[in-house]
């Protein structure tokens, strides 16, 4: 078997790089060239040489120029040792003559002077498309191929060759000619010196180069680097977006998995019946009383479908009707479904409520628990009062005298709205007279805001039998208003209503909401402090925060400080907080070096002992009253701020437009702000 040539070598090497960049198997590349994998082997390996018709084939399914299979080095690099520079100036000038006629369209120009004419080798002829020495070579005919914004380049460099190689520039340039018959050709023109014929002088030559293909084929090869790049940098980006995904699923298989743990934490520690069933409708987990509700063990149910068991434990006409249109909508839609009745689990007629709550993770449904709350007991004994209640509207109508011992408001209407009979109750708690509410409305005696609901809610009873729990407030005679909580029902033509005044409640469910409102405020500033690296720089919004959410006018610190020579306690203001129509006190002189022990004793006595100020200022001691009014303070709340166990200051709450009582737990609230306020404040500043 011969040995396989370079060239095979080089073109087999070259074959499978371009092949492994397509991303091609040998025998991919073999069933489209029609060849074997076995020949496509051989040809990469260098062992067979593969016809033009091939390569050309090759050349098609690649994507890329016949000249592009052969962009490979030379076989060997030019020798520059130093012994190929001993060779003898005669020797050295044979072989610039052989080298020149061995070279494919390179041509030499000998520059004319006094002793020699110019003159063209055949190939500058050839080059130019002309029969060599058919016409005289002249500068100006060679300028006449050349385009015009390279002529005074071609004069510079020719005037460079006459004068001997002269400093300066460097004595090669790159033109493009037109040549008669080949086209437009890239050609190196570079300056050298030798002898044309033997036994005549050194001349200067202008050797010219035709290197149109070698132009093409390093921009072929540039194009083949930049293509490669971008394989390398497509096949890395997939490969990092293959890593990220991977990371990905197993970050959200591993939050999945903890979510589930935690869910049937849920379940099993549920008193009612509860399972927790997946996204693809697999039963994960159940407790103890949903085994027991349905008798079925749970070893049985863990990863059992739970359509296929509801299915076969209810009958398939059920499971459809019943259950799984519910089931669907919170496990495909992530909605809460809920439905209640009387079923039998196998020991008698239950009443169960059945929800099916869809659980989420990043908005994601991940599942759905699934919990039956046996009701049984609570409905026979609200079947019981139904009965009841019966009985007892039955003998209403016949008792008047219930309408006069009643403590509640009770009152017959028209489905018109119009007021037919009040109880005595009406009189004592609005404080009119029967007589001027019995036949007008009831919408003229209600707050304009709660009209709306209140309308809405009576035109239900054309539908509904009972309507529950209606709040509106109906106006005093004083002027002022009542809360009142009602239940109605509809009989026929007449609405028939019982009410209850919860004005206090609902003051009392208001201060509620306020004091947790200013439990979020404190634990929210508490935490800002202590997260905040300079806490006084966040103490101006704290003060917005405060004034805004107690509704107050004014909010502000102030500082203590001691004079040094007489030892007497002083106080300043340093931060403040305003309404916008109330007039601010930061810039007051009187509010600053204030002496606390001579103007107000019982401030500086109280807070030394960690207790609050409050009150109406009308009922201050008169020394306090004229300060505070000039202030145009109507109350106010002080709440002393320590440091280590020190008076260092106070918080301040001023009601200016109108006087305000602060409850025990709002000052309780605000002592525990002003407690998170001393314990921020930088040592620095203490």
């Amino acid at each position: 078997m011969p040995e396989p040539t370079i060239t095979a070598r080089r073109f087999g090497a070259r074959l499978r790089y371009l092949r492994t960049l397509r991303n091609m198997t040998q025998a991919e590349l073999a069933a489209k060239v029609g060849l074997s994998p076995r020949q496509i082997s051989r040809i990469e390996q260098g062992s067979s040489s593969p016809s033009f018709a091939v390569q050309e084939k090759f050349s098609q399914v690649l994507d890329v120029s016949m000249v592009n299979l052969f962009l490979f080095p030379d076989q060997e690099p030019p020798d520059h040792s130093p012994a190929s520079k001993t060779v003898s100036s005669s020797e050295e000038d044979r072989s610039w003559r052989k080298d020149i006629r061995a070279l494919k369209r390179i041509g030499v120009w000998t520059l004319g002077d006094e002793a020699r004419r110019m003159r063209w080798s055949a190939s500058v002829f050839d080059l130019l498309g002309y029969p060599p020495f058919s016409v005289k070579p002249t500068l100006k005919r060679f300028l006449k191929h050349v385009s015009p914004e390279k002529h005074d380049e071609v004069r510079r460099l020719v005037e460079y060759a006459k004068s001997g190689f002269g400093q300066g520039r460097e004595g090669a340039i790159l033109i493009r000619v037109e040549a008669r018959s080949l086209g437009t050709r890239t050609v190196s023109i570079h300056v050298e010196q030798g002898q044309v014929e033997s036994g005549m002088d050194m001349a200067a030559l202008l050797v010219l180069q035709d290197v149109t293909d070698m132009t093409a084929l390093a921009g072929t090869l540039m194009h083949n680097q930049e293509e490669l790049e971008n394989h390398v940098r497509k096949r890395s980006k997939d490969l990092a977006l293959a890593l990220e995904k991977y990371q990905q699923k197993a970050e959200e298989k591993a939050k999945a998995e903890h979510l589930q743990r935690i869910w049937g934490l849920m379940v099993r520690n549920s008193q009612d019946a509860q399972a927790f069933v997946d996204r693809s409708g697999t039963i994960v987990v159940v407790n103890e009383a949903y085994e027991q509700l349905v008798g079925v063990p749970a070893g049985k149910l863990h990863s059992a479908c739970y359509a296929d068991f509801l299915s076969r434990f209810w009958g398939e006409e059920f499971f459809e009707k019943e259950i799984r249109p519910h089931l669907d909508r919170a496990l495909l839609r992530g909605v809460k479904a809920q439905l209640e009745g009387w079923v039998d689990y196998g020991r008698g007629p239950r009443f169960v409520k059945r929800t099916y709550m869809p659980c989420r993770h990043d908005r994601n449904i991940v599942g759905v628990v699934v919990t039956i709350h046996d009701l049984t007991d609570i409905m026979t004994v609200q079947e019981q009062l139904r009965h009841t209640e019966a009985a007892l509207r039955a003998k209403i109508e016949e008792l008047d005298c219930f309408f006069s011992i009643s403590q509640d408001l009770l009152v017959i209407k028209q489905k018109n709205g119009y007021i037919l009979r009040l109880s005595p109750a009406w009189e004592h708690l609005l404080g009119y007279p029967r007589s001027e509410l019995e036949g007008y409305k009831y919408l003229r005696f209600i707050h304009p805001a709660d009209q709306t609901d209140s309308v809405a809610t009576f035109e239900k009873l054309s539908t509904a039998k009972y309507v529950r729990s209606l709040i509106n407030r109906y106006r005093a005679r004083d002027g002022g208003y009542r809360t009142i909580e009602w239940n109605l029902q509809a009989m026929g033509e007449f609405v028939y209503a019982v009410g209850r005044d919860i004005t206090v409640r609902k003051q009392d469910e208001d201060a509620l909401q306020q004091r947790d409102l200013l439990l979020e405020l404190a634990a929210t500033t508490a935490l800002k402090l202590l997260r905040s690296s300079s806490p006084d720089q966040s103490f101006p919004s704290i003060l917005t925060q405060l004034g805004l959410r107690t509704n107050t006018d004014r909010v502000y610190i102030f500082k203590n400080h001691q004079n040094e020579s007489t030892g007497k306690l002083f106080s300043s203001q340093i931060l403040e907080w305003s309404r916008t129509d109330v007039t601010p006190q930061i810039d007051n002189p009187m509010l600053q070096n204030v002496p606390l022990c001579d103007l107000t004793p019982r401030w500086v006595r109280e807070m030394n002992a960690g207790n609050s100020i409050m009150g109406f200022v009308q009922d201050f001691p008169e020394q306090e009253r004229l300060i505070l009014e000039a202030q145009e303070i109507q109350s106010l709340l002080v709440v002393p701020i320590q440091v280590d166990g020190r008076f260092w200051g106070f918080l301040g709450f001023d009601s200016v437009r109108t006087p305000r009582i602060w409850s025990a737990a709002e000052e309780s609230v605000l002592r525990i702000v002003a407690a998170a306020i001393g314990a921020a404040i930088p040592a620095n500043s203490r």
